[in-house]
């Protein structure tokens, strides 16, 4: 007798140390700072510096600075095709037979377009607007290469959180697995309700070895895209710093949200490239009627030549200008040409028009988002706070037999799903971030603020 009750009591402490272990592994927080417990050596990877290093490498970026570069050429070309055309000629020649003869020439001329029906000034005019089309398209891939970091590093970060949850989750299974089996040997509970346990608890053995995966895949993606070598640890965010700002949003009325919205929506009318490209292209095309219209005009052009002739007979000189003019008589063609040219540029406008229209509906959803993504933080964060309170209580309830390992595994599903649901909405917000800061034309987050404020 004295045996069993030895053996009774060192089992119901066992339970208690167990479930005071478990109630700590449930209601640990999944930080910023969780992940693999391998650590790199050199110094975590900040998020300035990911974009620096994707922007370096950035392969759509080069390609519009060779856009730019190939734009104001055409331009500097245009531009000479005003001046002169000038051309030096040489020839020598030596007859021969009964007698020699040995004779040369040098020719020098001149030929400068006098007018040609406005044409050459449209031309000039339409390359400087492809430049800025160019110079637009080029910060437009600088903007959507800071969001691709952007993405890159908050998706490392997310997946290291979703690992620490995992992790979390696994020490509460693995605990309560033990407090299971020593409520077994004590013949508190029956044989199916360990094997329930031990299943919730391969079943977060899983789980960890999924996010471990996951995490891995988002590390390579970051060192693909920013030339840094693996392994890299990524320094964690501060989400305290945006207090202050997720706390603007939350409270934020009807009237307060479409005012942002303007905000927002007048900033890219100003700053967005991709509108600005559009807008360009519509003045491009309009342009380019009026070059077709000048396809009616005459032109005129004056040519000066001079030459030197060199002969055994003596030297010659002849000379010469000239002015011609021309008019294009196949004003069918032109006609052509002008309507080919109108339909082009009333495309254009169009294409503009629904650049705008779509611009302004991907601003409004994305504020709508971003502050939606602010509210469930606040509102996630009590779900997790009530759900870990629950498990402690659940958790008090199971040692005591008064609970059933079900109710323990529903309260830990509990705290698993409003953690990640936390998590996602603080990542949510920094992608929401950073895509309206784009949307907004746009390269600090400091500014996006400010219209907030």
């Amino acid at each position: 007798m004295r045996s069993i009750a030895i053996k009774a009591l060192a089992s119901f402490m066992a339970i208690c140390i167990m479930g005071a272990a478990a109630a700590q592994g449930a209601a640990a927080p999944a930080a910023s700072a969780g992940g693999p417990a391998a650590a790199s050596a050199a110094s975590p990877v900040t998020l300035a510096l990911a974009r620096q290093k994707l922007l370096e490498r950035s392969a759509s970026l080069r390609k519009a600075g060779i856009a730019v570069d190939s734009a104001l050429l055409a331009e500097r070309g245009e531009g000479y095709a005003c001046l002169p055309t000038i051309s030096a000629g040489a020839k020598a020649s030596l007859a021969y037979g009964d007698s020699a003869s040995l004779s040369g020439s040098a020719s020098l001329s001149v030929t400068q377009p006098i007018w040609d029906g406005g044409a050459h000034a449209i031309l000039l005019a339409i390359d400087r607007l492809a430049t800025k089309e160019a110079q637009a398209a080029a910060r437009a891939a600088l903007l959507s290469a800071l969001e691709t970091a952007d993405s890159a590093y908050y998706a490392v970060l997310a997946c290291k959180d979703a690992l620490a949850a995992s992790q979390s989750d696994l020490d509460a299974a693995k605990a309560g697995l033990d407090l299971a089996e020593a409520k077994l040997e004590a013949g508190i509970i029956a044989k199916t309700e360990l094997l329930q346990v031990k299943a919730a608890e391969a079943a977060s053995e899983t789980a960890v070895s999924q996010a471990r995966r996951a995490l891995q895949a988002a590390t390579m993606k970051l060192a693909s895209l920013t030339g840094l070598a693996l392994p890299l640890e990524v320094a964690g965010v501060d989400f305290s710093s945006y207090d202050s700002l997720m706390d603007t949003l939350s409270d934020l009325d009807d009237g307060g949200l479409e005012a942002l919205v303007s905000k927002v929506t007048a900033s890219a009318s100003a700053g967005n490239p991709s509108l600005e490209e559009a807008l360009y292209a519509s003045d491009r095309a309009r342009l380019s009627t009026d070059k077709a219209r000048a396809g009616y005009l005459p032109s005129v052009s004056a040519s000066w030549s001079n030459g030197l002739s060199f002969a055994e007979s003596g030297v010659g000189y002849s000379g010469g200008l000239s002015v011609s003019a021309s008019i294009p008589l196949d004003f069918w063609n032109t006609s052509v040409d002008v309507s080919a040219a109108g339909l082009s540029a009333q495309s254009a406008l169009i294409d503009y028009e629904e650049s705008k229209r779509q611009l302004e509906l991907d601003i409004r959803t994305a504020v709508y988002d971003w502050v939606s993504a602010a509210r469930s933080i606040r509102s996630s964060r009590q779900a997790l706070d009530y759900a870990e309170s629950n498990y402690e209580s659940v958790l008090e309830s199971y040692r005591l037999s008064l609970s059933s390992a079900s109710d323990l595994s529903d309260a830990v599903a509990l705290v698993s799903t409003d953690r990640k649901a936390w998590n996602q909405a603080r990542y949510d917000f920094l992608l929401g971030l950073s895509a309206l800061r784009s949307l907004a034309g746009l390269e600090d987050d400091a500014a996006l603020a400010e219209l907030v404020r």
